[in-house]
């Protein structure tokens, strides 16, 4: 990464069926390493701007935190949704996703 000739490697996809059918793609076990690496520089600057109601992979959050702000709106209306949008990352434009990136991210090689 320092001479900036790292590429990342082929990843491997596989579909798991429990609860419900979803496509998974799993890096190689380096490339995870360097994912490590950079979230723990980015993630104070991504988490920032996330939606406070956004529970999956962040710290501090997760399925517990999740139920309680449901609890939390549960009790306050009478009408709550709860919603997973089916095959919501395959489908991300990732010109989009990385255009957003490199206005938040200033170094062009992180993206």
């Amino acid at each position: 990464m320092e001479d900036r000739t790292y590429r990342p490697g082929p990843y491997r996809t596989f579909t798991i069926r429990e609860p419900k059918e979803r496509f998974i793609s799993a890096a190689p076990y380096r490339d995870r390493v360097v994912h490590h690496a950079l979230m723990n520089v980015l993630e104070p600057v991504l988490d920032a701007r996330m939606s406070f109601d956004s529970y999956a992979c962040r710290k501090g959050k997760g399925t517990h935190a999740a139920l309680d702000r449901y609890t939390h709106y549960a009790r306050r209306f009478k009408y709550v949704w709860h919603g997973d949008i089916r095959k919501f990352f395959p489908s991300i434009d990732h010109a989009i996703l990385k255009a957003i990136l490199r206005r938040i991210v200033k170094d062009e090689a992180v993206c």
